[in-house]
């Protein structure tokens, strides 16, 4: 089995900022008036960045050097090396062995 690291891409997102209006009202107490506006909240705007990663994963038989099972995989942000891998190997494992190329 080959794994290998095929690319990585980092891209920046531009989220842009938000407007909305909270509404505020208030009673003034001349002639029972009561009166509102609306105060305006501005978000402002951010970048994110996010990390895309390409496996490949390669089964070969060695007797014959015949490539039996391939898989290409992605991946974003991962949060850690220790989940990633986790979660990586048991998805991997799963699509092998449905294959049919490994018998259990």
């Amino acid at each position: 089995m080959v794994l290998s690291l095929m690319d990585k891409k980092e891209t920046e997102h531009y989220v842009p900022g938000t407007t909305y209006y909270s509404p505020y009202s208030g009673y003034y107490p001349f002639n029972n008036y009561y009166w509102g506006t609306y105060n305006t909240v501005y978000s402002p705007g951010y970048t994110t960045k996010s990390t895309e990663y390409f496996l490949s994963s390669n089964f070969y038989d060695m007797s014959n050097e015949q490539l039996l099972w391939s898989a290409q995989s992605e991946t974003m942000n991962p949060q850690s090396l220790k989940d990633f891998s986790a979660s990586f190997s048991r998805a991997l494992v799963e699509d092998f062995m449905g294959s049919g190329v490994a018998k259990k």
